[in-house]
């Protein structure tokens, strides 16, 4: 089954560690997708995650957003409460010329 039904325009990788995209087509749909690498015949299966149909419009930019740093003073590190929680998100910015998408 095809995952886009117009011609893809922005491919990006969510992070370093897991294997997920996020793909943009020209028509406005956003999926998510994520490869699992199957043990038994190393082969790769393809979960698609929808983010956004296309009903509004045509994406013209898409950017997956960096964690936010580490504030250090004098070498000392400053961990915020929720750090476990901030490692995991992971924030994707999207704009179409109607509006703008956060999606985590």
């Amino acid at each position: 089954c095809d995952v886009h039904p117009s011609p893809i325009s922005t491919v990006r990788f969510l992070n370093e560690k897991d294997m997920k995209v996020v793909t943009v087509d020209s028509g406005g749909l956003v999926n998510k997708l994520t490869f699992t690498k199957n043990i038994l015949w190393s082969t790769y299966s393809m979960e698609t995650d929808c983010l956004l149909d296309g009903t509004a419009g045509q994406i013209l930019a898409m950017n997956v957003l960096p964690p936010p740093p580490v504030i250090s003073n004098k070498g000392q590190t400053f961990k915020s409460p929720r750090d476990p929680f901030i490692n995991v998100l992971v924030l994707i910015a999207l704009s179409s010329e109607r509006s703008s998408f956060a999606v985590a």
